[in-house]
């Protein structure tokens, strides 16, 4: 079975931890914690789970004033706590891909996971192959590559790193790589070595089932449940820096 491996120090797992909540990534629904527990549905996965909080993890790579119109003021970091964290965090992101022997292409899937494989691709100087959602399996999670380039990135790549930013049972990954395989996507599972998380909240069942011998790396290794009630382990620990949120995400 494949190990979920936490690939950077301790201290900076922790480090990358509190920082996307300092600034307010995890976002609970606007009536999930008052007094009669009355907890609201604010999202529901690909496979049919809801869910009533939500952990943002590309928070961090939005231009400042987005995310000031996001986050309450009094949830609110300054700009510069905002920019440290966000280089924090993708510092931490470029390091787990040293784990790789010459990657040479990364992706990841819309619009999170791709967002930060986009930046690594930039950052590191490799080829990026982008994707956006099909619906040729109507009910189920399934991409094709956004261009032309994309296909020829995607047909030119050696070694290839998935890139995504929160994880629970991987559908979307798992989506990409197994949903479709028109369009050359089965290369994509052919030519994929490893895939690396910025945040694995859950067991990631769907892709592990998939390929037991897949790599997964992961900056954080810290389960949330989805259904957060008062008396969950994470909610005590970390409740206070939740942000509600007025609607659904």
């Amino acid at each position: 079975m494949a190990e979920i491996k936490e690939a950077v120090a301790h201290e900076t797992s922790i480090a990358v931890r509190d920082r996307i909540l300092y600034i307010g990534s995890w976002q609970i629904g606007p009536n999930s914690l008052t007094e009669n527990w009355d907890f609201e549905t604010i999202t529901t996965f690909a496979w049919g789970g809801k869910a009533n909080n939500k952990l943002v993890v590309d928070l961090v790579l939005e231009p400042y004033a987005e995310y000031a119109k996001v986050v309450p003021d009094d949830r609110r970091v300054s700009e510069k706590e905002f920019l440290d964290a966000r280089e924090l965090v993708l510092d931490a992101h470029d390091q787990m891909l040293d784990l790789i022997d010459e990657p040479d292409t990364v992706w990841g899937v819309p619009t999170g996971g791709q967002s930060f494989a986009f930046l690594r691709a930039r950052r590191r100087h490799l080829a990026a192959v982008l994707l956006e959602k099909d619906d040729i399996r109507p009910g189920q999670k399934t991409y094709k590559p956004h261009d032309m380039i994309d296909v020829a990135n995607l047909m030119n790549a050696r070694v290839m790193v998935g890139s995504e930013d929160a994880g629970s049972l991987a559908a979307s990954p798992y989506g990409a790589m197994y949903g479709s395989d028109h369009n050359g996507l089965s290369l994509l599972r052919e030519k994929t070595v490893a895939l690396q998380y910025i945040w694995v909240r859950g067991p990631l069942t769907r892709i592990i089932e998939a390929d037991p011998s897949l790599p997964i790396h992961t900056l954080v290794h810290e389960p949330i449940p989805e259904q957060i009630r008062r008396e969950d382990e994470f909610f005590r620990r970390f409740g206070h820096l939740a942000v509600r949120v007025q609607a659904k995400l």
